[in-house]
């Protein structure tokens, strides 16, 4: 068996001072501008450069194909800047947000937020295009092929209540969901409004969302706020100030470690990068959403701690938690709480702690009833959402091309205060912490090569996230998993998001022969330079048998992952139960296989075994899964006629 050289601690920090001297491309890319940026910049003012149109650049963002991280920033970003510079019409009725006065001031001094009146594209602006293009790609695709199997539970509840002339009806009706909610949480409008969309509708495509939420972000351990004690042992930068603020400083913590792009990438995120994820889907769909939070209580400078996603519809916020996994339950089996009733009935949160036998550890539920009356919400709204410059590209976004850029928090803002559930309502600052921490990220990459702290405390980022970027084709995977392509096109050529993952299909042997092997050298790129040392050369391909470990055990999960998403949870269980753990010698993917097996069965009908693979969830998640096993065992019991 394989023994993957990223166990040693450091390997990884030879590894680390390897990466500061190389270029690592587009994913250290913070708010700065690169070398290759200003020469792309320069190469903007020729003739030939101005021809470029701004269908040309997004056309980068559409394609199937994905280039090297750094190659498709520039791309794009320099696209952009040309198309910005030739020019011959000009919009003056941006502005900037008023809610965006409410974010701290370590924020608003930042370049992050200074440069939202500027023209000029840098950094993750190429990345936000492509994030806004992916969320599009992936509310619509649930949308449109999403399968009333993944809510079991709400189906057959809503079944056990329906009359036999609903049954009836119910079998040739093409939104199911919608039927099955307006059952379930009767005080919903079920009339469409001249946009042909209902209460019902909204609170059923919100569920769709969240729910491929919840199972395409792997739920890791959320880390603690940094204190002041503990900033500068976490800090990138020299000569911290304790009341930092700690996204500005490299010091890690909840949320604000990735952007969303990233998350979905990667496939994995603690409960905030999860509400993240939920609440920029339900804006490419339209549906007003929020991130309740409470105030903070750690003494930190901190200003509140986020609970979770909730969906304003009609009057209500109706309740999502990201960190189980599962909407908040009604009053009633099946149906969802809103905020003003687990405000009027705070046992509805008092039944989602742990019984003793579900639980060895007392494991209650994080918000109490006193906590209720001083909720805030928060408004997600990215930084380059509310930028001039790309105000300014999506009005001149038309047909095929166009994809929704902007947001106006403001107008949500007033909406959600309107309604009185909250204390407040303010401008989230995650999305900006997130800008602020990825700079200090690529600024302390640089000087891993002699600080030796510095590498330490970047221990987890060649595991985390750098291996990927050796494999192009793997982020080709993902756009088209993330855009729903599961069956090969022959007539135009386009592969699957399936055939890609089963390329990295190592096995032990190619892994271990990649040291000896010149032509699978060759086919992973990689050849010994020039002048390259013995020694350099044997750590290079050393490192590239990590990485060919990671991959594969990450193309085998996603793998599991597309065959549900297309609707097959038997091929999708035979991956979890038979090639996973082939493929994952190191185990990573396992803490979440458990739970992932438990919804293929779920959706299979088969409850029994559901229940055991939830109940042997031991994620982060599996006080969620919990909860998750107590529904089947009511299904069970429906079933059984009991």
């Amino acid at each position: 068996m394989t023994t993957s050289p990223f166990k040693n601690n450091e390997f990884i920090r030879v590894l680390l001072t390897v990466l500061a001297i190389c270029s690592v491309g587009g994913l250290f890319s913070g708010c700065g501008d690169t070398a290759q940026q200003d020469i792309d910049d320069l190469r903007s003012s020729s003739v030939a450069s101005r021809s470029q149109d701004l269908g040309q650049t997004m056309k980068y963002i559409d394609s199937y194909e994905r280039f090297e991280m750094g190659e498709f920033r520039n791309k794009v970003n320099s696209g952009l800047n040309r198309w910005m510079s030739t020019r011959t019409d000009t919009q003056d009725s941006w502005a900037i947000a008023d809610s965006a006065s409410s974010l701290p001031e370590s924020i608003k001094s930042h370049s992050i937020f200074t440069n939202l009146a500027s023209d000029k594209f840098s950094g993750n602006d190429a990345f936000f295009v492509q994030q806004c293009y992916w969320m599009e790609k992936v509310a619509e695709r649930v949308h449109a092929k999403y399968t009333i199997l993944n809510h079991e539970y709400a189906l057959q509840i809503a079944l056990s209540k329906a009359s036999d002339e609903e049954k009836e009806a119910w079998k040739t009706s093409d939104d199911l969901l919608a039927l099955v909610v307006a059952k379930l949480n009767p005080a919903l409008n079920s009339q469409d409004d001249a946009s042909g969309m209902s209460e019902v509708k909204l609170l059923a495509r919100a569920m769709e969302l969240f729910d491929w939420t919840v199972r395409n972000i792997q739920l890791t351990e959320a880390r603690a706020w940094p204190s002041e004690s503990t900033m500068d042992k976490l800090s990138l930068t020299t000569d911290v100030d304790p009341k930092s603020w700690p996204p500005a400083t490299g010091a890690i913590g909840p949320g604000y470690s990735r952007y969303p792009w990233q998350t979905v990438t990667y496939g994995k995120g603690d409960f905030i990068d999860r509400a993240h994820v939920f609440a920029l889907l339900c804006q490419a769909s339209g549906i007003p959403v929020t991130i309740l939070a409470t105030p903070a209580v750690d003494g930190s400078i901190r200003p509140y701690e986020e609970w979770l996603p909730a969906v304003m519809v009609g009057k209500e916020l109706y309740l999502f938690d990201t960190l189980l996994g599962i909407p908040i339950p009604g009053d009633s089996a099946g149906s969802i709480a809103t905020l003003d009733q687990v405000k009027a009935e705070p046992t509805l949160l008092s039944r989602l702690n742990l019984t003793p036998q579900e639980s060895v550890e007392k494991q209650d539920y994080r918000v109490v009833a006193n906590q209720l009356d001083g909720v805030l919400a928060l408004i997600a709204a990215e930084p380059e959402s509310i930028s001039r410059r790309m105000f300014d590209v999506q009005g001149a976004l038309t047909g095929a091309a166009r994809v929704g850029l902007v947001s106006n928090p403001d107008v949500l803002i007033e909406e959600i205060r309107s309604l009185g559930s909250v204390k407040q309502v303010v401008l989230w600052h995650m999305p900006f912490s997130i800008a602020l921490f990825r700079e200090q990220v690529a600024l302390a990459v640089d000087k891993t090569q002699f600080d030796a702290d510095m590498r330490e405390k970047l221990l987890w980022l060649p595991t985390d996230e750098i291996y990927i970027d050796n494999f192009v084709m793997f982020r080709t995977a993902r756009n088209m998993y993330l855009r729903g392509i599961f069956e090969a096109d022959r007539n135009s050529r386009i592969r699957s998001a399936l055939s890609y993952y089963f390329a990295f299909m190592y096995s032990d042997e190619d892994i271990s022969n990649i040291k000896t092997d010149p032509q699978l050298q060759e086919s992973l790129g990689i050849r010994q330079a020039v002048g390259q040392d013995a020694r350099n050369w044997m750590e290079q391909l050393a490192y590239m048998e990590g990485n060919m470990t990671l991959i594969r055990a990450d193309a085998a999960f996603f793998m599991s992952l597309a065959h549900f998403e297309n609707g097959n949870p038997q091929p999708a269980l035979n991956w979890l139960d038979n090639q996973l753990p082939k493929m994952d010698t190191d185990g990573r993917w396992e803490p979440w296989r458990q739970y992932q097996r438990g919804r293929a069965f779920e959706s299979a009908g088969d409850y029994v075994s559901a229940q055991e693979a939830f109940d042997a969830d031991s994620s982060a998640q599996k006080a969620g899964s919990k909860l998750r096993s107590r529904w089947m065992k009511e299904l069970e019991a429906l079933k059984n006629g009991s």
